[in-house]
C-alpha cells in the first residue's frame, strides 16, 4: 500500500474525492499533502515501531554542561521523531 493509497482511503472516509497524486492541484491534494506527513510523524513517534527504527551517530556537545547524573551532552539528530 502506497502513501497515495492510504491518503485516498482517508479521503474516502471523509466523503472527499480521491487524488491522482499529491500535486494534482485539487483542494483534496492540497489538504492531504499538508496533513499526511504531520499525522504520519506523530503516529510513528508515539510507539517504538520496529519497522520505523533507525540508529544514527550523534555529535557530542563539549561546550554544554551536562546535567547530573549525566557526563555528556549530545545533539539530537534533526530528523529524529523521538529518542
Amino acid at each position: 500500500m502506497t502513501e497515495l493509497d492510504i491518503c485516498n482511503l482517508v479521503l474516502e472516509q471523509l466523503n472527499l474525492n480521491p487524488i491522482e497524486d499529491f500535486q494534482d492541484g485539487s483542494n483534496e491534494a492540497r489538504y492531504i499533502s499538508k496533513q499526511y506527513p504531520l499525522k504520519r510523524d506523530a503516529l510513528l513517534s508515539e510507539f517504538p515501531w520496529s519497522f520505523a527504527s533507525h540508529y544514527a551517530s550523534v555529535l557530542e556537545l563539549p561546550e554544554e554542561t551536562p546535567i547530573p547524573p549525566y557526563s555528556y551532552v549530545y545533539q539530537m539528530p534533526v530528523d529524529a521523531l523521538s529518542f
